[in-house]
């Protein structure tokens, strides 16, 4: 599996971004600036004799902005394989989300939200006391809690899936999307309100191991207030994907699947990453064949992209 990785726009530079990614063997988070305008000229990260770390891989990063301060999200172990996994903060500074048992996990699935007043909720799997199928676990950092505040217990994720949420700042709830494809070979979402199950019928291609990645962008209209949500994910010939949804109350409208057929060919083992400035989209992911890392594919957001009539372009049939 290729390193965890996560981007965020930069705090200060809007032609930039700040992508994070953990560093090899080391354990320990890498940061690299990329910019916008030419993604190709930056400066790649070099290890110049870092000690060892605790993030644990396969897992995943996640960065979130608690009060403008960019703050990475990890899984992290101490050195002894066996040893129990917590969910951590690992940047700006290292320190578990908790103590006890509720930051614990053993599967490599993360997510994160927040809001403007400094509450991130950091989403991941465990098993229920007593259960035999795992939940999305909800927990709120806010420097108080010590348990989590939700367990979706109408969740079914699959044990190895990966996940993504955003936070729709007019109704202040959160979305985490994530795949079940032991039964359904679908993606589904889940609501912090409802907090009921739903799939999204137009991801039937996702690919069981898919990377998933996700942007959002506010804006309103005559029915008030809605969210745009970009979910990108891999399909069975490792194309990128993309299906938009509009949420508004507690709800998510989903539209037609696209292929992107102007993106690279996805590496089957690579994860994905996504940020947006509110008019483009940019995913990072590894291309397949590529031995240079992450690097951005753009796409301009699009008002089509809202409609049951966006049909599927037709896909490629060939790997180059």
């Amino acid at each position: 599996m290729a390193a965890p990785v996560t981007v965020i726009n930069h705090p200060t530079d809007p032609n930039s971004h700040l992508l994070f990614f953990l560093n090899g063997t080391k354990q320990q988070l890498a940061m690299e600036v990329r910019p916008v305008i030419a993604p190709q000229q930056y400066t790649p990260f070099v290890n110049n004799g870092v000690n060892q770390g605790v993030i644990a891989n396969p897992s995943s990063l996640v960065a979130v902005y608690k009060k403008g301060v960019p703050t990475v999200y990890g899984i992290t172990q101490p050195g002894v394989s066996d040893q129990a996994k917590y969910v951590s903060t690992v940047s700006p500074v290292f320190n578990p989300i908790a103590s006890g048992p509720g930051a614990l996990t053993d599967k490599p699935g993360l997510a994160a939200c927040s809001d403007e007043d400094g509450n991130d909720w950091v989403y991941y799997l465990q098993l229920p006391t007593g259960g035999s199928a795992y939940q999305v676990t909800e927990f709120l950092v806010d420097g108080n809690n010590t348990t989590p505040n939700i367990q979706y217990s109408a969740s079914t994720p699959s044990p190895g899936t990966n996940m993504v949420a955003v936070y729709f700042k007019a109704t202040k709830d959160r979305f985490i999307m994530y795949s079940n494809t032991e039964k359904r070979k679908l993606l589904y979402w889940i609501n912090s309100t409802d907090q009921s199950q739903n799939s999204i019928m137009s991801t039937a291609s996702v690919n069981p191991s898919s990377p998933l990645a996700v942007a959002s962008v506010e804006g309103s209209d005559s029915n008030g207030p809605y969210l745009n949500i970009f979910l990108y994910y891999m399909d069975g010939n490792q194309f990128l994907n993309r299906v938009a949804g509009r949420a508004s109350g507690t709800a998510i409208r989903w539209y037609q699947n696209t292929v992107l057929t102007g993106a690279a060919n996805m590496k089957a083992t690579t994860l994905m990453t996504a940020t947006t400035d509110g008019t483009k989209v940019y995913v990072y992911y590894i291309k397949d064949g590529s031995t240079s890392g992450y690097a951005p594919y753009s796409e301009t957001i699009q008002s089509g992209w809202f409609t049951d009539k966006e049909k599927e372009n037709v896909p490629r049939h060939d790997k180059s």
